[in-house]
């Protein structure tokens, strides 16, 4: 509907997405959710959210090249959080946390990065590099600059990822 209303693709040279690895959970699924512990949430976002955010960069990229429009993110990444009222549970919250910094996160990371390279997505903006977890979400890919990049697997699958698109050897 935006690329269409009146005729906005004709004055773009981009369609801008959030393509977020997506599991919001409201309060009334949170215990139901936590009953999964770790794994099993991991393998409902290896099951569910990842192929979710790949199918959705596939359907924008069609739409932007029927537009003749380049795919960009203007942020992306994980989204595991809880919502009305999911955030209040303290269990769900931890658990949400320890997804973030499992070392499948790093591969989901990397999943995805492959995933938006084979769907033709140009430049992509990780959402929020540094910052502190807390029950409104696990943004950053680290939570404080001094920590150990290694102990980050989102942060260090980003890195690499960023290091592959420019080339750098470092």
């Amino acid at each position: 509907q935006v690329v269409t209303s009146a005729d906005a693709f004709r004055h773009a040279d981009a369609l801008a997405i959030a393509p977020y690895i997506g599991m919001n959970v409201p309060g009334d699924q949170a215990d139901e959710v936590v009953k999964l512990g770790l794994d099993g949430i991991l393998d409902k976002v290896e099951r569910e959210s990842l192929p979710r955010a790949i199918e959705d960069m596939q359907k924008q990229k069609a739409l932007a090249d029927e537009y003749n429009l380049q795919l960009i993110a203007y942020e992306g990444g994980q989204h595991l959080v809880g919502v009305q009222g999911g955030e209040n549970n303290q269990e769900l919250e931890q658990l949400l946390h320890a997804a973030n910094k499992h070392p499948r996160m790093g591969d989901f990371y990397r999943r995805y990065y492959k995933a938006w390279e084979d769907s033709g997505g140009g430049l992509h903006c990780a959402f929020s590099s540094v910052s502190r977890w807390s029950k409104w979400g696990s943004w950053g890919l680290m939570q404080y600059y001094d920590e150990a990049p290694a102990d980050y697997p989102k942060f260090q699958a980003t890195l690499d990822w960023m290091k592959k698109q420019h080339g750098t050897k470092r």
